[in-house]
Order: C-alpha cells, then structure tokens, then sequence
C-alpha cells in the first residue's frame, strides 16, 4: 500500500472511530444516516474509497485542508509541511540500532525539536481568514468538478450511489475567537471544533451534485486521532445545522500570543 493511501485509510478509520466512540447520540444517528458503519471498504482512485452495504454504494473522495497555508506564491499546507519536517528530525536523530537517540545527539535533538515545536504551535500568527477561504474554496472545488468521472469509476456496478467527500481538516483551535452578526464571540477551550463560517458553508451549498461532506478535524502538525467530525448534506443544509447544533459564524480570527514550549528531557534521554 502506499503511503498516500495509508494516510487515506488512516483519516478513514480515524474518522470512523470517533463517530462510534466521541460523537453524542443525535449527531452519531445522523452521521450514520449518511454513512452507514458496517460497510465494506474497498480502496481505489476517483474516488479513493467504494463502500457498500446491503442497499447502497458510496463513492467517497478524500482530501486535506489546512487551515493555514504559507502564502499565495507558495500555496503549501502548514500540516504537511510540518508532518514532512518532524519526519526528517525522527529520520536524522533515531538510530535503530538502540531504538532511541544516541546520547552524544540528544542535545541537538532537543534544541531541533523544541524549535519545530514552537514553529507548529505558533502557527496561527500567519493566519489570514480570507487566505483560508481560497484555499478551502480552491481544494474543494478542484475534487468537486470531477464528481460526475466519480460516479463511472468501473469498479461501480451498483445503481443506488451516493458521492461524498471525506475533508481532513489540521486546525489549531487555541486562543481563536469568532465574529457572529459583527460582535466578536470569545470561544474557550482549545479542544473546541474549528468553527463553521458562512463562506465555508456557502460552498456546500452549491455542491449539490454531493450527497453528502463530512469534515474530520486534526490538531495542527502530526496527527493522531481525530478530534471532532461533523456532516453536510448540500441539498439540505438546514437539516445538517439543526440535527448537529451547529452554529455558523462571520468569520474566525486569533488571538495575537506568541508561545515557546522548552522540553524538559530525563536523565535516561527517554525521547524516543
């Protein structure tokens, strides 16, 4: 398998264990009515997953937004940047044959660690909502014009289809707030879920070749588990809101705070 659709895979089963295990009882029902859990899982390209039950296919394509790019000239996710970053240090610094990092390089370790630890959490100093929106708007539409080569991937006999879109989304919730009727909306938390705006959901509003969207939220930089997921349904927008208790805002912003994590490393170098 490659490593491409590994990540796919990944964000699948990430996504399918915190509808089962973390989402409330109304949005669980909801979810699973748009995407039944017992499925059979077959992956492929255009679109990167066919699943079937007993009544229905669905066609879904997978692909990740990020909610902070580096500019227009470069037009690069922050996430995969840093993903392909922390790989290199592991790379660099793990020696295989002690599975860890050898003593003589720990202290260098720490200080290239601790320095890409700071640049990932500190990105949301380069976040520009508008900047968000295109790309959000860019990624999303260049999967949407290919919805009708979807529907004839080969692999399809079934005539019951849906076609959906799985978006991984690398978001930093600290230290962000909202604007809602143009009153600023202090959120607390940082495990709070990236809140919806009205640029966002006006895209998928005018999906309405997809049946449905549904985004899975990953903290900024490496991700593990998903940490929150929510639905869509282009055709009935206002069902997907209610059903969810989703609130939809102005737009999102940060706060203006540098932070500066230092690591603290035992005595046994136990970084590994």
């Amino acid at each position: 398998m490659s490593n491409k659709k590994q990540l796919e895979m990944k964000c699948f089963n990430a996504t399918q264990d915190f509808i089962n295990g973390k989402l409330g009882l109304k949005s669980r029902k909801y979810l699973r009515l748009l995407l039944p859990n017992e499925v059979q899982v077959v992956q492929s390209e255009r679109p990167d997953f066919i699943l079937a039950d007993e009544k229905e296919t669905y066609l879904l394509e997978h692909f990740m937004v990020d909610f902070c790019y580096d500019g227009q000239k470069n037009n690069q996710s922050e996430s995969r940047r840093a993903g392909r970053e922390i790989n290199d240090i592991f790379t660099k610094f793990h020696d295989p044959t002690i599975g860890t990092i050898k003593d003589s390089d720990i202290d260098e370790a720490v200080s290239v660690i601790e320095s890409e630890v700071n640049k990932i959490t500190n990105i949301t100093q380069k976040f520009d909502y508008e900047k968000y929106v295109q790309a959000f708007r860019r990624v999303f539409f260049e999967h949407y014009k290919r919805v009708s080569e979807y529907r004839k991937n080969p692999e399809v006999k079934d005539e019951n289809i849906k076609v959906g879109f799985l978006i991984e989304f690398h978001c930093d919730t600290s230290l962000l707030n909202a604007i809602y009727n143009g009153s600023i909306v202090y959120l607390k938390g940082a495990r709070k879920p990236f809140p919806m705006t009205a640029d966002i959901l006006n895209m998928f509003k005018d999906a309405r070749d997809l049946d449905f969207i549904i985004i899975s939220q990953f903290d900024e930089g490496v991700a593990t588990e998903a940490r929150y997921v929510t639905a869509f349904e282009p055709r009935n927008i206002k069902r997907s809101l209610e059903l969810q208790r989703i609130s939809v805002y102005d737009s999102v912003y940060y706060l203006d705070v540098t932070k500066n994590i230092k690591l603290n490393v035992a005595a046994d170098h136990g970084l590994r």
